[in-house]
């Protein structure tokens, strides 16, 4: 297999060729190196290729078997490996046990191969970056239901949400988001990639009808803000355990005002229990009429890197931060705090060839709507082969 032919396949067509024997798990990662070698110094994407890589083993009947996968260097941790956080003040620590996270990306045959990079702190989610939809139904089968001991169990799918990939949508009420729900006005080309979605929604026999922003945004604000108490008494520990200060030589500019505004704040109060909890039942009685949203994922494109917003911009003040990170997420962020599934698709394109990406949201539990309709939209609008010039494995005339 050549590098141009490898970076071809999405992770179920890897692993389907090395069930065939098509091609061997040690081929994989090497063609992973020889990928990694050739564009990372110019994406910055990979903070670490490990040195024994090509050593790396997983479950030989896993899903993805014998599938090179990089880890986050925030979140999932792995027995031994670096988990830098993206900060200094991390810097050199090793994880001393292997995360459930981890433990079932080996049980799925994934071979991981190296950590990516992260801003300080970044956020983690307990899932990956996928390139297909079926990608992404394999995933959840592989990282979706509870650990052992969770004192609590959502609702669990009533099937595998591979079978989902094969199962008819029906039709379904969309609640359309076309107007802001945070101080930041729509890009748009941002409203030209959620109208259109719509419109195909509509062609495909759904019921579209708009929906109002169902928060205050001063209300997200504020709980983005409280979080800071938490942020500080965490990093507190974790400094402690690790002997090292808190200080300007070990924090970025803004985590350290971030973690003294958390520090000097009283911690969260019932006050913001309550603003927590009214707006889990907003948002939640916004979403009740509709089977699922449709929203944009970013308000605007993707912004220049090393921007005003940047965590190593020395003039923003924490509240500033926080502000512009509740308007950049307005309609993301808020599902993490209220627990609607949801899924980011790459539909479009700006005119500068930047990904233009919306956001469908589902109902509690029901992640596989999300599987079904995400299969739609990408039948109907594929974008496995839409690919950056900087791509490993280009062919060039």
């Amino acid at each position: 297999m050549t590098l141009s032919e490898y970076t071809e396949y999405d992770a179920t067509g890897l692993a389907s060729l090395v069930r065939r024997g098509e091609v061997s798990p040690l081929e994989l990662t090497r063609l992973a190196r020889e990928a990694h070698d050739e564009v990372n110094s110019r994406i910055n994407a990979v903070i670490e290729f490990y040195a024994d890589a090509e050593t790396v083993t997983g479950a030989d009947e896993g899903i993805f078997h014998g599938v090179p996968f990089f880890r986050k260097d925030v979140g999932a941790t792995e027995t031994g490996r670096l988990q830098e956080r993206g900060s200094r003040l991390f810097k050199g620590c090793r994880a001393d046990t292997d995360s459930y996270f981890f433990r079932r990306a080996q049980k799925a045959g994934l071979r991981t191969i190296g950590r990516t990079r992260d801003a300080s702190f970044g956020r983690s989610r307990q899932f990956v970056v996928c390139r297909t939809v079926r990608d992404m139904a394999a995933a959840l089968d592989v990282f979706s239901g509870p650990h052992p001991g969770d004192p609590f169990i959502i609702v669990q799918p009533n099937r595998p949400y591979r079978e989902e990939l094969s199962r008819p949508t029906g039709k379904l009420r969309v609640g359309l988001a076309r107007t802001k729900w945070g101080t930041v006005d729509l890009d748009p080309e941002v409203v030209s990639a959620v109208e259109s979605t719509a419109s195909l929604l509509e062609e495909m026999g759904h019921l579209v009808t708009e929906v109002e922003p169902p928060y205050a945004s001063r209300e997200y604000t504020r709980v983005m803000l409280a979080g800071s108490s938490y942020f500080a008494i965490s990093l507190e520990e974790a400094a402690q355990t690790i002997g090292r200060e808190i200080n300007a030589e070990t924090l970025e500019p803004i985590n350290l005002k971030i973690y003294e505004y958390g520090r000097s704040s009283q911690r969260p109060s019932g006050d913001i229990e309550e603003v927590l909890r009214r707006l889990r039942f907003r948002v939640g009685e916004a979403v009740d009429p509709y089977d699922i949203l449709l929203t944009p994922t970013m308000p605007m494109v993707a912004l220049p890197h090393g921007g005003i917003f940047s965590t190593i911009n020395p003039t923003l003040s924490a509240e500033e931060f926080k502000e512009a990170d509740a308007a950049l997420y307005q309609y993301t962020g808020v599902f993490n705090v209220t627990g609607q599934p949801s899924v980011s698709l790459p539909v479009a394109q700006s005119t500068a060839g930047l990904p233009i990406g919306i956001q469908i949201v589902g109902r509690f539990g029901d992640e596989a709507t999300l599987v079904r309709v995400a299969r739609d939209i990408e039948e109907a609008r594929p974008w496995k082969n839409r690919l950056p010039d900087s791509r490993a494995g280009r062919r060039r005339s």
